[in-house]
């Protein structure tokens, strides 16, 4: 590992070398990266975190979400459109609805119809994203998934547990 001299984006104390930790990332769903390299800053215990292939790790993530057998929740339905590069407009144009509408999914406000569901999952999978910002059975519920991310050979492996 190297040891470069660095500064922390918070305090500017120095930060300290670098080490492998789990570590939670935020991406707009419950993701622990484990093993990854970290920078705790001395002064403040901030830190900064080496992601490798982050776009994989993007994609592995929208994959996952975007074959789970139950509903998809707010969240998921963010990050999807998140991951696709779209804004709220961009997804209610190409799902046909309205821009409110889509506000409402992603409140939690409204529930996503079954179409709108299933072609949200089939473009997150199929779909080049437009900038970087995933014939199934699938329950009624709407449980949220939690993953462990571990980093493997310029891969991701991802762990899921139900919430």
């Amino acid at each position: 590992m190297e040891d470069r001299t660095m500064n922390c984006g918070t305090c500017g104390g120095a930060l300290g070398p670098e080490v492998r930790e789990t570590v939670p990332y935020d991406c707009g769903l419950p993701v622990m990266l484990v093993g990854v390299l970290v920078r705790r800053c001395t002064a403040c215990d901030d830190y900064e975190v080496v992601i490798p292939a982050m776009e994989k790790l993007h994609a592995a993530l929208a994959q996952a979400v975007a074959h789970k057998q139950s509903r998809l929740t707010p969240t998921e339905i963010r990050f999807l459109r998140k991951g696709l590069g779209w804004s709220g407009q961009d997804m209610a144009k190409r799902l046909r609805v309205s821009p409110e509408v889509v506000s409402r999914w992603e409140n939690g406000k409204r529930n996503m119809s079954w179409p709108a569901e299933i072609l949200l999952r089939v473009l997150a999978v199929n779909e080049k994203p437009l900038e970087f910002y995933e014939d199934r059975k699938f329950l009624v519920r709407r449980d949220a998934l939690h993953f462990l991310a571990r980093p493997e050979r310029n891969e991701w492996t991802l762990e899921t547990q139900a919430a």
